[in-house]
């Protein structure tokens, strides 16, 4: 039996100009939120990126991610956007990352800990943490 959902589109500047997307489904019946698919439009560019997914009675964001382009070699680490993790809108406890087809499932309380800022502001990125390699895979998921 399919439940009937309304959704709610919401949207967010960061301080340099990219905008964060949100849209949010609800229980038509409750208004209870259920999950929201993020998605990014950087201030240069024209496509919008898919961020991830994030459900509310887990307070868990899922996020997919490719080595080959989210890996920053300098430090040996994956960025989380800053704006995201720190929304009080979502309130994430949880990150699960898939890593080239590898679920890692940690605490968000993990990278306010260990994780670095770093902006590439002139390549018209956002802000974002980020954690080093070595820690995320100590939570390789089964």
């Amino acid at each position: 039996m399919f439940v009937r959902m309304k959704e709610q589109l919401l949207a967010k500047d960061d301080n340099s100009g990219n905008r964060l997307y949100l849209r949010v489904f609800m229980d038509d019946e409750t208004n209870e939120k259920v999950s929201a698919n993020i998605h990014l439009k950087l201030k240069g560019e024209n496509r919008y990126r898919v961020i991830g997914n994030y459900f509310f009675h887990e307070k868990t964001i899922y996020l997919k991610r490719n080595s080959e382009k989210h890996y920053y070699r300098a430090t040996k680490s994956y960025g989380f956007n800053y704006n995201i993790l720190t929304d009080p809108y979502l309130d994430i406890q949880w990150i699960v990352a898939d890593i080239d087809d590898v679920k890692y499932r940690f605490p968000k309380s993990t990278i306010d800990n260990y994780g670095t800022y770093l902006h590439f502001k002139q390549e018209g990125f956002e802000l974002q943490r980020f954690l080093k390699f070595s820690l995320i895979k100590n939570y390789k998921s089964e």
